[in-house]
């Protein structure tokens, strides 16, 4: 039934002439079962996911670390997950691009990722050796790590880097805000991208924003972001 569901949902999105670039892994992944056999129900679940996605006519699904409850064995448990991936992903042809991390803001979130610096995450998502696992540059939540944002994303470089989540955040609270409310250096962040010839994906994460206000205004905010979203891509080409 899934696959018919996705079906009739891309056909409403070719009606409407609207496209889906991306999507995200089932939020039931950040508490999978750590022993991530073929029957396991998140692992199928990741899978059936793909499936859909790929027929919506997304490039790539955005996923992230699982919580294993295991420290030592963190880092093996989630490249076992997304190497048995692979297969499906060359099947669909469909990418699954790993994202940076989670809001860890004083590093207090309770959600972590196997690694604790760029440097560990690139050669987390380099050691696949696969085009099929991309990474994810999540603007919002890369000061966790320490490293600027348009230091980071000029270190991931292409082809790994294949999508960027542009939103600002309060310093405790994962709000999802438009840019410029915060103070990201956003014109060097896109002459980096320029530079390292970026292609991939430019996702704004601002749900929580746009539920602020009432649906008759839904439509002013779409333009708004538009703009700003042509604005900040445009940043890359000033003097």
């Amino acid at each position: 039934e899934y696959k018919d569901n996705a079906k009739k949902i891309r056909e409403a999105l070719d009606n409407a002439g609207v496209t889906c670039n991306q999507t995200y892994s089932p939020f039931s992944l950040k508490t999978g079962d750590e022993r991530l056999i073929r029957f396991e129900p998140n692992y199928g679940n990741i899978v059936k996911a793909l499936e859909f996605s790929a027929i919506l006519g997304a490039k790539q699904m955005i996923c992230y670390a699982i919580q294993t409850g295991n420290q030592e064995e963190f880092i093996t448990i989630n490249k076992r997950l997304y190497r048995a991936l692979i297969p499906h992903c060359e099947k669909n042809n469909i990418k699954v691009a790993i994202c940076s991390g989670f809001p860890k803001y004083i590093n207090s979130s309770v959600m972590q990722t196997p690694w604790k610096t760029e440097e560990e995450f690139i050669e987390f998502v380099e050691s696949f050796n696969s085009p099929y696992i991309t990474a994810c540059a999540n603007i919002g939540t890369i000061e966790g790590m320490g490293c600027p944002a348009e230091d980071f994303v000029k270190k991931i470089g292409t082809p790994l880097l294949s999508s960027i989540h542009f939103q600002d955040t309060e310093k405790y609270h994962d709000v999802h805000l438009p840019p410029y409310f915060k103070q990201f250096n956003w014109e060097q962040i896109v002459k980096n991208l320029q530079e390292i010839g970026y292609e991939g994906e430019f996702t704004f994460e601002c749900p929580n924003f746009m539920r602020r206000y009432p649906k008759e205004l839904l439509p002013a905010i779409a333009e708004l972001f538009a703009d700003i979203g042509n604005y900040v891509v445009g940043l890359g080409n000033n003097t």
